[in-house]
């Protein structure tokens, strides 16, 4: 017996959908399928680690009918064992928890859905895509590197929402769920939640939980609707939805190219291995109905759609050798630019690298160091003396990414190294730059920077930021601090801007300039590193000599970050390190 209560109506006699504020009840525990309580009682004992096998046995064959119809199920030919299983003790032994829990929970659908009288929904078309869906799935799990059993119990599972939705919305028609039916997976929800207000993964977040389903099962049924699903099982499923929306539409091409291209992002299958998957589900429907008790549509409607399919197949296979040779000239083609391409780069990179200021002087306090994402930087840094005896430095980061970041990374440079030993002051020489850059801006790229002027004899900095991180101070006994640089804009945006110095003492002290992709890097967990992050791995290392403090903690970000988006770059003014 199934157990639910149909909600008010949602939909208005005319058949539009008519919501008002508070107008749709929250889902309640009684609105949802709920099976036997002798089923309850083995999804439960399945999922409690602690349960041991011979008492789940005990469980099953305490129901008469449940467990007639797992052995029916482990003795199919679709899903059955190596060997016949004639006791039901001997069945939970071979197969296992999981396996156990998979048969169950699928004989569980095929309850809820035959339990379930609803003159105005087409059950029989339901149940057929919901095997659709679960064979899909099975036929893809190999390929995602997952368990066959789990991709097929999620895939019949994956859409059961739409039934509980279909009984607590009595009024929306028969014309309405068939457009629900035909229409792309990726529309199909948007439908939903204007039929109903609610949508079938949303219902099965709560189903989830009363059937005691494990966390991955959930994770994936109730998120392989996500743009980009997080799970190689939800991956799997949104996969099976759209070969499943061919055979809903027989075939019809649009729904086949949208097939293709969504298998090719979700999980890399070719056309062709998606149209053999296509071909073959009719077989896979009708062995797993039969093992399952399920009634569909009779097969031979299916195989001929399977026969069309082979049909292209064929004349596809029988161009391939054609198309063969023009693949292999364009490889050919591709393989000989990448290698220009990338003898060019490594250029362009051997010319960056050159504009870095070495280290040719004992007593320059300065020390620096660039890790690009790639093969070309729009981080960058420099140091050099001014006329007045000063050493003048900057950090700075190019929005943006490749040869055109790198280009005006090599334009910002040669301005602030020119300008900086010509002109009066650091705020000039920020204002020159920024006027020029504005003036010739390309495409709305712009640069971050934060530059200064250290006295030897004062032992104070000048520091002017534009739009950059601000730098951290550490200073030993007192720990770190943010050196706050007001708010400037980056450079290269608004013209004739007035930029303000900051002044402080680097008396027993050294500070520290850094790039974004220092703070925004993450680690395997995702996590950001985060200005505490710095300052931790600055801690850490601060007994060291300078230049192996840098390295220090530039490859222990570079260590965990197990996909660099951004270039590194990390300097310290440490006068200290002189004496």
């Amino acid at each position: 017996m199934v157990n639910i209560v149909p909600r008010r109506p949602l939909i208005t006699s005319m058949g539009s959908p008519s919501f008002v504020s508070g107008d749709i009840p929250p889902l309640r525990p009684g609105d949802l399928p709920r099976p036997p309580g002798s089923v309850l009682a083995v999804l439960r004992a399945c999922a409690d680690e602690s349960a041991e096998l011979p008492a789940i046995a005990a469980l099953v064959a305490a129901d008469p009918a449940l467990a007639a119809d797992l052995l029916q199920v482990v003795n199919s030919a679709y899903f059955g064992l190596a060997d016949d299983i004639a006791s039901v003790e001997r069945a939970v032994t071979v197969l296992g928890l999981d396996a156990l829990r998979n048969r169950v929970l699928c004989l569980t659908v095929r309850t809820v859905t035959g339990a379930l009288e609803l003159p105005h929904f087409d059950a029989a078309s339901f149940i057929e895509d919901a095997l659709h869906r679960a064979c899909a799935a099975r036929l893809l799990a190999a390929g995602a590197g997952i368990d066959a059993d789990d991709a097929f119990t999620a895939g019949l599972l994956q859409d059961l929402g739409l039934l509980v939705l279909a009984f607590l919305n009595p009024l929306v028609t028969r014309t309405q769920w068939d457009g629900l039916r035909a229409a792309p997976p990726d529309a199909r929800r948007t439908l939903e939640q204007a039929l109903c207000g609610d949508t079938h993964d949303g219902v099965l977040g709560a189903l989830a939980s009363l059937w005691s389903l494990p966390a991955a099962l959930a994770e994936a049924i109730t998120g392989h609707h996500a743009e980009a699903p997080g799970t190689a099982l939800a991956r799997v499923l949104a996969a099976a939805d759209w070969i499943a929306a061919v055979h809903a539409r027989d075939g019809d091409p649009a729904a086949l190219a949208g097939a293709h291209a969504r298998l090719a992002t979700l999980l890399d299958v070719t056309g062709n291995e998606t149209d053999a998957i296509i071909a073959a589900l009719p077989a896979q429907v009708a062995a797993a109905a039969a093992g399952l008790g399920m009634r569909v549509a009779a097969q031979a409607e299916l195989a001929a759609l399977g026969e069309r399919l082979n049909t292209r197949l064929a004349a596809e296979n029988a161009a391939f050798q054609e198309m063969n040779w023009q693949l292999e000239r364009t490889l050919a083609e591709r393989d000989a630019l990448a290698a220009r391409l990338s003898r060019e780069l490594e250029v362009a990179r051997e010319i960056q690298c050159s504009l870095l200021p070495q280290r040719v002087r004992a007593d320059l306090p300065i020390w620096a160091r660039n890790v690009a994402a790639h093969e070309l930087s729009g981080d960058f840094y420099d140091y050099f003396d001014s006329t007045d005896g000063r050493v003048l430095f900057n950090v700075g980061d190019v929005a943006g990414k490749g040869l055109t970041a790198a280009l005006l990374m090599a334009k910002t440079c040669s301005l602030f190294r020119c300008l900086g030993r010509r002109l009066g002051t650091l705020a000039e020489v920020m204002a020159v730059i920024n006027d020029e850059l504005a003036e010739t801006a390309v495409r709305g790229m712009f640069v971050t920077m934060i530059a200064g002027a250290w006295d030897a004899r004062s032992s104070e900095v000048e520091i002017v930021c534009a739009g950059h991180p601000p730098p951290l101070l550490w200073r030993d006994g007192e720990g770190i601090a943010l050196v706050e640089g007001g708010e400037t804009p980056p450079l290269g945006i608004v013209p004739g801007i007035t930029f303000t110095a900051h002044r402080l003492s680097l008396e027993q002290a050294s500070l520290y300039l850094y790039s974004d992709g220092i703070s925004e890097a993450r680690d395997a967990d995702g996590a950001e590193l985060g200005l505490r992050g710095l300052a931790r791995l600055i801690a850490r290392a601060s007994r060291l000599p300078p230049a192996s403090r840098i390295d220090s903690i530039v490859d222990a970000i570079a260590g965990v970050t197990t996909a660099r988006r951004d270039d590194i770059t990390l300097a310290v003014l440490d006068p200290c390190a002189l004496h």
